[in-house]
């Protein structure tokens, strides 16, 4: 009974496949809102046929494999897009915190406690014989001084605040590779035979992904299926089965620097490469952004703070006292921000604060040198006042700000399209799962009556005499 027993192989083999194409199914909905999960199809061949009796006679079905939807020119965009996403976001976050800092408003803030410090000046300068001008000053030199002190604490809070976004991101970025690489070895190890490992590369993608947004690199799938990752221009950290990490070292500035140090020890400074993903954004922020910004309030706590003091030490007390300096002297502009003070001198007694010229109870002729300084070219080699200079400062870092929030806003967007249309070529839909569901259904039907209709057929054969 060859013929029934063809019948019965055949039937065997359509209800298996339809079985397994069911299964297929199954795993696809329950992914359906897994992330970075690609659509798995079964892919099926016709069994080599047979010549009976000079007849080609088929033989049914044989699966051949389970496949999974990809685009590798859209994952390769995915995980671009990501990189600027995770860039951009970061980079809009400390630029919004910076600019907060130096959000102005009529009562607060640098520019009207000088305004409020030279105004008190001009004051002292109308009664410079009178003890309560001096007061004053003092006391508005003090808000200005709280002011720079304030300033230059609260850029190093965000400073340090992008530091420990970088050592955070760095561990992310290790345990995240580790993953990556032991995925590696179970896709190499499970396509040894020739099949696809579908869920595990899915797995990996979204893994990259992840990574994606963490921080630039490039990669490469080899034969094996692996992918090898490289880092900071030319540093592999996932290659052929090893590993590398990534490690934080402290630097002359206080900050976290960002090393690839491989399996046996040796180390490579990569900060100055990385110039995407979160990391990418908080190292901009922390090392451009904020030290552009110290410099620049720094610049001015020095030379105004030294210019006053040349001023005022060829000036007189009201006790007769000269050759006193007003604030501090500062060797640099380095940490002036949070190095200004006044000196002993101011502190101890208000009449060394010298506005006369000549010595002279009546005389404010230095206190107007001392005022004229809030217009005096001061800053920026020379080419600025005070206004001039603080207001470029100010209007720089609201710019850089509001454009750091439009670029994160398209780049969003950017990311939503990508996504969705790697989603609609490589996603589950589920009408075509129920589609495929009912149509592997109604062939394990129709086999299974197969099967019937063979034991008929056997049945018959065994009764004939």
């Amino acid at each position: 009974m060859p013929g029934i027993a063809s019948i019965l192989s055949i039937a065997s083999q359509a209800m298996w496949s339809s079985q397994t194409g069911i299964e297929v199914v199954s795993n696809n909905i329950s992914n359906m809102n897994t992330a970075g999960y690609s659509k798995q199809t079964l892919n099926l061949n016709s069994r080599s046929p047979v010549s009976i009796n000079g007849l080609i006679i088929g033989r049914g079905v044989d699966v051949t494999d389970i496949s999974m939807a990809q685009d590798r020119f859209l994952d390769f965009q995915m995980f671009n897009s990501k990189m600027a996403l995770g860039y951009s976001e970061s980079r809009a976050y400390g630029l919004s915190s910076l600019e907060e800092i130096f959000n102005e408003s009529d009562t607060d803030g640098l520019s009207q406690a000088m305004t409020d410090f030279f105004s008190a000046i001009q004051d002292m300068a109308t009664t410079p014989e009178d003890q309560a001008g001096r007061v004053s000053l003092v006391g508005q030199a003090e808000i200005l001084i709280n002011q720079f002190h304030t300033m230059h604490d609260r850029i190093r809070n965000v400073q340090d605040t992008q530091n420990k976004n970088v050592a955070s991101d760095v561990d992310s970025i290790n345990l995240l590779a580790q993953q990556i690489n032991e995925i590696n070895r179970e896709i190499a190890n499970m396509e040894s035979s020739g099949h696809t490992a579908s869920d595990l590369r899915s797995t990996r993608t979204e893994l990259m992904n992840e990574l994606s947004e963490l921080v630039d690199y490039s990669y490469f799938e080899g034969k094996d299926g692996q992918i090898n990752i490289v880092i900071g221009g030319s540093r592999p950290l996932v290659e052929s089965g090893n590993v590398n990490k990534l490690v934080t070292i402290g630097n002359a500035d206080g900050n976290w620097d960002v090393y690839v140090e491989d399996v046996n020890g040796n180390r490579a400074n990569i900060t100055s490469k990385i110039e995407g993903g979160s990391l990418g954004g908080s190292l901009e922020v922390r090392d451009v952004e904020c030290k552009e910004l110290l410099d620049d309030i720094n610049e001015i706590a020095y030379q105004m703070s030294t210019a006053f003091n040349a001023i005022h030490f060829a000036g007189y007390g009201l006790n007769g006292s000269t050759g006193i300096n007003f604030f501090n002297p500062l060797a640099d502009s380095t940490n002036a921000a949070k190095l200004i003070d006044l000196s002993v001198d101011i502190k101890n007694d208000v009449e060394n604060v010298a506005a006369s010229l000549n010595g002279e109870p009546g005389d404010n002729a230095n206190a107007l040198l001392l005022a004229e300084l809030e217009e005096s070219l001061l800053y920026n080699g020379g080419a600025k006042d005070f206004q001039d200079f603080y207001g470029g400062v100010i209007t720089r870092i609201g710019s850089e700000s509001q454009s750091a929030e439009r670029e994160y806003n398209t780049q969003e967007s950017v990311n939503e399209q990508i996504v969705g249309l790697r989603d609609s070529l490589v996603g589950v839909s589920i009408e075509e799962e129920m589609a495929d569901l009912m149509k592997y259904q109604y062939v394990f039907q129709a086999s299974a009556r197969l099967y019937n209709i063979v034991d008929e057929m056997a049945e018959i054969v065994a009764n004939l005499k």
